[in-house]
């Protein structure tokens, strides 16, 4: 899971399209992320 979360960020704009042809979890588990990033930074501010 760690290893697919690197690479989604290491290649997440380009790469994405390879990624999801191989397996959609990593790019899943990306946009996940930036969802909660969003919802951090809506509750936290700072």
């Amino acid at each position: 899971m760690g290893i697919a979360i690197a690479r989604g960020e290491s290649s997440g704009d380009d790469g994405s399209q390879g990624l999801g042809d191989r397996s959609p979890l990593p790019i899943s588990h990306y946009r996940l992320a930036i969802t909660h990033y969003r919802l951090a930074i809506t509750h936290y501010p700072d």
